[in-house]
């Protein structure tokens, strides 16, 4: 069964268009990477159908650095106007990724990825969860996850490690997979969630029959946008859910990213 990404995404986009804020969202951008332009311009699209202000502060590597851009972004989201501030990433190469996030205060955080914002989270203080999890709740909504064994592959910042965070307590076994884990315990999972970025990491015979698998995963193959599961090896008979890249899990990221901003500022 294929998860509709685009369909979630649209009913959450026709509850939000609800919210007003007069607030801007910023969005900062180092360097010339195409993928995160495609990224922005998908935030973008997505601001403007919720009649969002939305900023795109470029900046070129070579003219600032790790401290000239981090005032550039504390001058910014100081503003009374400013109610949301994203650093697209990644960085370019020779940036402190942790050093530049942290200009933003937790309060303005949409992606929960400041120390502040990442301390309030965990510590159930936050008033927003990462867009991530986000994401993960609104696609097992209708799931008791106390009676589900659940894998994470992946521990990176922006989806292994909140979800698996967030996961913990609340459902019946937790693995969290690494870097030169044994893949083989996923056959034992309930859910799957995966981003690793490495695509087609994941096979049909490599999961439960019923499986549930959430997949993050962005990256090309011979040419092709795919995740990390390789949903063409899936047998017609299949009874496993996916989320298939593209259209799965990247629209409702990004509509989870402006109910952030509503929620903080509408």
């Amino acid at each position: 069964m294929i998860i509709d990404g685009k369909s979630i995404a649209e009913n959450i986009t026709v509850r939000l268009r609800e919210k007003r804020t007069d607030k801007f969202l910023a969005v900062f951008f180092v360097g010339d990477n195409a993928a995160s332009k495609s990224f922005i311009n998908q935030k973008e699209k997505t601001a403007h159908s919720l009649g969002i202000d939305f900023r795109v502060y470029h900046f070129l590597a070579e003219n600032v650095t790790n401290e000239s851009l981090r005032k550039e972004i504390e001058n910014i989201v100081t503003d009374t106007m400013c109610g949301g501030a994203i650093v697209q990433l990644p960085l370019p190469e020779g940036f402190d990724v942790q050093y530049v996030l942290d200009s933003i205060p937790k309060e303005k955080d949409i992606d929960v990825l400041s120390k502040d914002a990442v301390e309030a989270f965990y510590g159930g203080e936050n008033r927003i969860v990462p867009p991530p999890v986000g994401v993960v709740r609104e696609i097992i909504k209708d799931i008791s996850l106390e009676e589900k064994t659940v894998a994470v592959i992946g521990v990176g910042r922006l989806i292994g490690n909140p979800i698996a965070g967030w996961l913990k307590g609340k459902c019946k076994e937790l693995t969290v997979l690494r870097r030169g884990s044994d893949l083989g315990i996923i056959k034992n999972a309930d859910i799957v969630i995966s981003g690793t970025g490495v695509p087609n990491l994941i096979h049909s015979d490599m999961v439960k029959e019923d499986a549930l698998i959430i997949d993050f995963g962005y990256g090309k193959k011979d040419g092709e946008l795919c995740g990390d599961f390789d949903f063409t090896s899936l047998p017609e008979t299949s009874h496993i859910a996916y989320t298939p890249t593209p259209g799965g899990t990247g629209p409702v990221l990004v509509v989870k990213l402006m109910e952030n901003f509503l929620s903080l500022t509408a």
